[in-house]
């Protein structure tokens, strides 16, 4: 089974919204990439995102009004070879945020004051996520 198929195999994925883009890098480190998104209900676009994130892996993804509930397990919104945080909100409806991490970068969780924090560290770039 190809990657993009084990990837989304129960999940369907517009293949047509993904772009290419290449970058020309001209020093001996590179900052991180980072996706921001808001997403306005990540659950029904989670599939998409497992498919651009196949193509063009990213570094740091951050989802805005995520719209995930304590209902919702962490196993329906998993990418394969990302770290998975998430902070739902409590009161009302919709908001929330959530994040993926690369597991190519160290990260673990912190709790401060009952947020959720990611604390990123990269032996290989020094001072860009200290």
């Amino acid at each position: 089974m190809a990657q993009s198929e084990k990837c989304c195999s129960s999940r369907r994925a517009n293949l047509h919204n993904l772009v290419s883009i290449s970058c020309r890098q001209t020093t001996r480190w590179s900052l991180p990439s980072v996706l921001l998104c808001n997403a306005r209900s990540l659950s029904p676009k989670i599939d998409e995102l497992c498919v651009s994130l196949l193509f063009h892996p990213t570094d740091f993804v951050a989802i805005t009004e995520s719209w995930l509930h304590a209902d919702l397990p962490d196993s329906a919104i998993t990418i394969d070879g990302y770290e998975t945080y998430r902070k739902d909100r409590t009161d009302g409806r919709g908001g929330g945020v959530a994040a993926f991490i690369n597991s190519s970068v160290l990260s673990k969780s912190l709790y401060n004051n009952q947020m959720p924090v990611a604390q990123v560290t990269s032996p290989s770039s020094p001072g860009i996520c200290d």
